[in-house]
């Protein structure tokens, strides 16, 4: 594959980027501690974006298949909007004891899951703002908690060092991952509803396989706690960010980085490719996101079946590589540049 291109440098925050969401491959929302989300047009060269504001300082945030928005912070609620340049539906949802670090929609759109420093992570139905279901197990604050890709698992992470499976309708814990090493920030699911990676605080990320329930790919390759991470929407890589200013690309079929992306000038918060993979955003506690062509092909071998490969078939747990990744520095691009964008208040 082609390195990663910078395709826009932009700066729109007065304060720490928090999260990004696809809604889908025309626009992306960021989050920050100043208390917005701003909505931002990929494709348009101008990058007008719409801002919207909310009550509390946001930690995360998602996006839905209709078009709403989520946000939860340092706030018992969950408020939701939808993304329209005149304000359209919007909707607040008393959810927990305490404040919720992470939110996430169904594949539907009709379900919302949180995850809180209450330890507890509880489903509603947007529809009715009702509550649905309340999942426990962890023993300290929730850091991530997404829905599996088929909507019938949610996979959570927290500062008990632990990661938890669960079954959606009933509630039950499928099975507890410990690490006493090292605690999840963020995790995400692989398309093939059997595989999820975590981002760890020790400087791990760690892929593990749900149905054998062992851990497969381990990769030690940072010197610093990893905050983000996102798998490919095919399968084959994946990007993280860590905590000095650093992000990376993870050939998951050789299990190793293959590129190493500077630019940010403070600890990378947040990324997450487009619904089809063809770009990724990443944001920073510096204020600033970047917007890269991802330019990732797959060169598959006549024997490989595409729609069975994954990660469990690379087990790389030392992660000791041979190839040293390439180095790619963001501010010798052309496009590195300080773009004020003209945003728009809703």
């Amino acid at each position: 594959m082609s390195a990663p291109a910078l395709l826009s440098h932009l700066k729109g925050n007065k304060n720490a980027v928090t999260s990004i969401a696809f809604n889908d491959n025309e626009q992306f929302a960021v989050s920050s501690i100043d208390k917005t989300i701003a909505v931002y047009s990929l494709k348009n060269k101008n990058i007008r974006c719409m801002r919207f504001e909310m009550p509390f300082e946001i930690y995360e945030i998602d996006f839905s298949t209709k078009n709403f928005l989520a946000a939860v912070g340092n706030s018992k609620q969950v408020n939701v909007v939808e993304a329209v340049m005149h304000k359209g539906y919007s909707e607040m949802i008393i959810a927990h004891q305490k404040s919720i670090r992470t939110v996430d929609f169904s594949t539907s759109g009709n379900r919302i899951i949180t995850g809180s420093d209450d330890k507890t992570i509880k489903m509603f139905r947007l529809s009715h703002k009702n509550f649905i279901s309340s999942y426990t197990g962890h023993t300290n604050w929730i850091r991530c908690v997404r829905f599996s890709p088929n909507n019938k698992m949610i996979a959570s992470c927290g500062e008990d060092k632990t990661v938890n499976l669960f079954d959606v309708e009933s509630g039950q814990l499928i099975h507890s991952f410990k690490d006493e090493k090292g605690y999840g920030n963020q995790l995400c699911w692989h398309k093939d509803n059997n595989t999820i990676g975590i981002a760890q605080e020790n400087g791990r990320v760690k892929i593990y396989d749900l149905k054998q329930r062992k851990l497969v790919q381990y990769y030690r390759i940072y010197s610093c706690a990893v905050n983000s991470l996102d798998f490919h929407p095919l399968g084959y890589h994946m990007i993280t960010g860590d905590k000095q200013g650093s992000v990376k690309v993870l050939d998951l079929l050789e299990g190793r980085d293959i590129y190493t992306i500077s630019g940010h000038n403070d600890s990378v918060t947040a990324v997450k490719f487009s619904k089809d993979g063809e770009y990724f955003v990443t944001g920073s506690a510096d204020k600033h996101l970047m917007v890269f062509k991802s330019n990732i092909t797959v060169n598959l071998s006549d024997d490989d079946d595409k729609e069975e490969i994954s990660p469990k078939h690379v087990e790389n747990k030392e992660n000791q590589n041979e190839k040293e990744a390439v180095l790619i520095d963001s501010r010798k691009s052309v496009n590195y540049n300080y773009l004020e964008n003209d945003i728009i208040d809703v």
